[in-house]
């Protein structure tokens, strides 16, 4: 869903980057957003943007060869334990936000805890929801009682199903709204604005979602500046202009919260010199620290790195 578009930019970014963007996002259902940024966000990165240049390629094998000396001693047992990982021996990371995804089938389950817990003020005037077989789900008992935050996250969990699913987009968006606007859910703020945003089963409406995103990014959201920072990196069509820099910003702001995809394009643009100045002393720890989070794109970079400067003197 919603391909992103190629930024016409003055430092082309790699392959590996533009294809990174498509992978986290659209592996599972996808989430694609975008604002434009605000002076007061460059605040939260603590990066001092500096103009790009480039590095000789010497240059550069060297100091990834000094940047990944730490690691020579314990490669082995590392791309092992990677290995493993992707043969099922730990459990990884879900590849798209948010984490959990509910299906059709999960529908009835979400309902009934929604209706039977008391959890009226997220509920009400939504129901009945439209199952998949085309039966109305209506049951409204208070059989037991729900914390707000229990309810706030089934009622989020709820619209995503209808969202995402396709089953009933408007109700599902009626509920992101009222969790935004009565539940102090800022992730309904990013839900609402990657929806319209892509259009995700429902009319784009960039300035509408860019408006969500906007409010999430005042909260602080990680995944809100992740949006932000990929949005601003290829451009909203009519809505937003390509600004790397701004979206190497976003992506730093991410990072800081240990948002996993967040450091893996922090790193990149480091790697790169996209928006930033290079510096591959900074990146290399960002994408092992993505990489020991199982983002599976930095896990590729690291052992790339590690085999390209095997024999690069220190």
């Amino acid at each position: 869903r919603g391909a992103l578009g190629l930024a016409q930019a003055a430092v082309a970014p790699s392959a590996v980057h533009l294809a990174m963007l498509l992978f986290t996002r659209h592996v599972a259902p996808g989430l694609c957003a975008g604002a434009a940024v605000a002076l007061a966000f460059s605040r939260t990165s603590g990066i001092a943007l500096e103009p790009m240049h480039s590095v000789p390629a010497d240059g550069r094998l060297r100091a990834l060869a000094r940047s990944l000396a730490h690691l020579r001693p314990e490669e082995d047992e590392m791309r092992l334990r990677w290995d493993r990982d992707e043969l099922g021996w730990r459990k990884l990371p879900a590849r798209a936000w948010p984490v959990f995804q509910p299906g059709p089938d999960d529908i009835p389950k979400i309902a009934a805890s929604l209706c039977g817990g008391r959890c009226t003020t997220n509920v009400e005037g939504l129901l009945p929801v439209v199952l998949p077989d085309g039966s109305m789900y209506t049951r409204k008992d208070t059989a037991s009682a729900s914390t707000a935050a229990s309810c706030t996250q089934q009622a989020f969990d709820l619209a995503t199903a209808l969202v995402f699913n396709d089953i009933d987009a408007p109700r599902g968006v009626a509920l992101y709204t009222n969790l935004a606007e009565t539940g102090n859910c800022i992730d309904a703020h990013v839900a609402l604005g990657i929806t319209f945003v892509e259009g995700l089963n429902v009319s784009t409406d960039a300035q509408r979602g860019l408006a969500h995103l906007r409010i999430a990014c005042q909260h602080a959201s990680a995944q809100g500046y992740y949006e932000m920072g990929t949005a601003l990196y290829s451009g909203v069509e009519g809505a937003l202009e390509e600004d790397e820099r701004a979206a190497f910003q976003m992506f730093a702001a991410a990072a800081e919260q240990q948002h996993s995809a967040g450091m893996f394009m922090t790193a990149d643009c480091l790697m790169e010199g996209v928006g930033t100045v290079v510096d591959v002393p900074r990146a290399i720890p960002l994408f092992y620290s993505a990489a020991e989070k199982g983002h599976r794109f930095a896990r590729q970079r690291v052992r790339e790195f590690l085999d390209e400067s095997r024999d690069v003197p220190l």
